[in-house]
């Protein structure tokens, strides 16, 4: 799947300038288009030895596998044969889910709410935009209108701008996912 990959990323002429990037990518395109679970199945470790395939960590693998889980409505858990896989993924899901309760998004929780309406508060009274350590939104003031907020998409992580307006529906453009936030 790996190999298939390269030949397919460069029919695509998709590549990063690196040799390590350029296999990080191929790993991860390989594992978001179905071959992931065979690739993290493969991570083994004992007492003393380990083996892997690939350039990904099997955090990394059950990242990107968890990722297209929730894309497409699947479980491959289920297909593991390796208890270190499964770790693996269950750790990359989590990471996953956390993606998905980030404010300003409506499933985000009660801490972060509060911690982004007082950020929002900040931004609005300074006029002060910005990120904040540890936080992955940002305020920026809009010349038109509105202060705006910026915030990664939990889907594909393209950077979604929408105006600080109560809730939204906010559609990424690049994967088409819609959001329900509350800015």
């Amino acid at each position: 799947a790996h190999e298939v990959m390269h030949v397919y990323l460069h029919r695509l002429d998709l590549y990063f300038p690196g040799t390590r990037d350029n296999e990080i990518l191929t790993d991860t395109a390989a594992t978001y288009l179905g071959a992931g679970w065979l690739l993290l199945d493969a991570y083994r470790e004992d007492a003393d030895s380990s083996q892997k395939l690939g350039y990904l960590t099997p955090e990394e693998f059950g990242y990107v596998l968890a990722k297209r889980a929730l894309v497409f409505d699947e479980d491959p858990s289920i297909w593991f044969t390796s208890p270190q896989a499964y770790t693996a993924y269950t750790a990359g899901m989590a990471q996953a889910r956390r993606d998905e309760q980030q404010p300003p998004l409506t499933a985000a929780g009660w801490a972060g709410r509060r911690r982004y309406a007082k950020d929002r508060r900040h931004a609005q009274d300074h006029h002060a935009p910005g990120p904040h350590p540890g936080v992955p939104y940002a305020f920026s003031p809009d010349s038109r209108g509105p202060l705006r907020v910026s915030f990664p998409c939990p889907t594909c992580h393209q950077r979604i701008r929408v105006p600080v307006r109560g809730r939204v529906r906010a559609r990424c453009t690049l994967c088409r996912t819609v959001l329900e936030c509350d800015t």
